[in-house]
């Protein structure tokens, strides 16, 4: 009974496997073929904390060294890396429409890239957030960015990450943007000003009003005495 389990495993694996690398395959040329600027972006990399931390950046082929030009930073998911984050947001396409640089970070870890986000370390002492900053240090150097438009958008603990730069580094980031993403509590008090939190848009692709019960309970522990502006228009 077991040599036949055994069989069947392997057969099953030898099926699947070729099956597996098809969808690989087949993925990534559509990428390619449907969404040529995935491909057009470089890797980049600083030492950070005494750690070589890499990026994938993406410069639009409108890009004038005269002008400032502003850089969105975009934060994987965790358990993922900056691939992925470029291919689900497509910001390489928006940026391309609208002449902006964008970098996608990788977390931390030796396989598949999280993000930090506690420990014994205060909010603007923890490594990511150094490494993020450094990072900006660089594309500084080498770009002419724009300082008063630096954006960060992230999804689930990409989204998080954001949430710590909106207050670890709100004098260099001008504006965050999250997907499912959770905001520590303990993190508030690192805040150097409070945040502005809006919830979702009104427009064609987001029909439903801004959930109140969440921005009401943001402003709250952020100390908003200004009442909210529910929605935009």
């Amino acid at each position: 009974m077991n040599s036949r389990k055994i069989m069947i495993r392997a057969v099953l694996v030898v099926i699947g496997l070729p099956i597996v690398l098809v969808l690989l395959a087949f993925g990534f040329f559509y990428s390619v073929f449907y969404f040529p600027n995935w491909t057009s972006a470089t890797t980049g990399a600083v030492v950070s904390s005494g750690k070589k931390r890499e990026y994938l950046l993406y410069v639009p082929k409108s890009y004038d060294r005269t002008k400032p030009t502003p850089l969105v930073i975009s934060l994987h998911t965790s358990m993922s890396w900056p691939s992925s984050s470029m291919a689900i947001s497509q910001w390489n396409l928006v940026a391309e429409e609208n002449r902006f640089i964008v970098v996608y970070p990788a977390g931390t870890g030796r396989g598949p890239k999280s993000w930090e986000m506690t420990g014994s370390e205060t909010p603007s002492r923890m490594s990511d957030v150094i490494f993020i900053s450094e990072m900006i240090d660089k594309l500084e150097e080498s770009y002419n960015i724009d300082k008063t438009r630096i954006y960060s958008s992230g999804m689930s603990n990409g989204g998080g990450m954001a949430f710590v730069l909106s207050c670890t580094m709100s004098d260099r980031i001008a504006a965050v943007a999250m997907v499912s993403a959770g905001l520590d509590p303990g993190l508030v008090q690192a805040c150097r000003r409070h945040i502005s939190e809006c919830s979702g848009l009104y427009g064609e692709l987001v029909s439903a009003k801004p959930v109140r019960t969440e921005s009401d309970r943001i402003c709250s522990r952020c100390g908003c005495h200004a009442p909210p502006i529910h929605g935009l228009r």
